[in-house]
């Protein structure tokens, strides 16, 4: 797909997504996202696994830690609809599946073919340096499937990467839990993206090694 036509398609989400976090109180979305606001500088800074963002305030625009604007479209995105959405909710630790998420349903196949497929099979075949990588970002290993790490995405959002490594009679294979808390700062339709970003952090970490 040629790259204009790919970004122009992220312009419309992204400018509402700005007018909407324009309308709003940084001290209250600050308060409701756990994410710390600089009354001087009127921008917020977020971790997103080891890595800070920079997002102004009023205008909503995304900057690297390097003061280079953020490029990545489907992540500006996220950041800014968490933002917006933040209802306040702390994390519940107990985890649920994407269908269980109110709208799930409709987006499950194509979360089924592309994220968890994209998922498992990127790791698997990595796991050494996954699980160095995972341990480096404070990722919490749990007793899922064959390997599963609980990990902080954005704020007050968790979610669980869980792989299977597959054998002779089955293929490797994964699931993604999310924090029932979740529901509260995505909607279905966000957190069929979510979790690719969350993979493409990680792996670009992997492939540093």
């Amino acid at each position: 797909m040629d790259k204009n036509i790919k970004t122009s398609n992220y312009n419309v989400p992204f400018d509402y997504a700005r007018k909407k976090l324009k309308e709003l109180d940084p001290h209250t979305i600050s308060n409701l996202s756990n994410i710390d606001f600089n009354s001087d500088s009127s921008k917020f800074t977020i971790d997103f696994f080891g890595r800070q963002y920079i997002v102004d305030y009023p205008s909503g625009e995304v900057w690297n830690s390097n003061g280079r604007l953020c490029k990545n479209f489907e992540l500006k995105i996220l950041m800014l609809r968490y933002l917006c959405n933040s209802k306040g909710i702390p994390l519940t630790n107990k985890y649920i599946t994407f269908k269980e998420v109110p709208g799930g349903n409709v987006y499950y196949p194509n979360f089924l073919n592309r994220t968890l497929a994209r998922l498992s099979e990127i790791f698997t075949s990595k796991i050494d340096k996954y699980k160095l990588v995972m341990e480096n970002i404070g990722a919490e290993k749990v007793k899922m499937g064959d390997l599963a790490y609980k990990f902080t995405y954005i704020g007050n959002t968790s979610m669980i990467f869980i792989l299977w490594f597959g054998d002779d009679e089955f293929p490797p294979n994964s699931n993604i839990l999310f924090d029932s808390n979740i529901i509260y700062y995505f909607n279905a339709e966000d957190l069929a993206v979510v979790p690719d970003t969350a993979i493409d952090a990680i792996l670009n970490k992997v492939n540093q090694l």
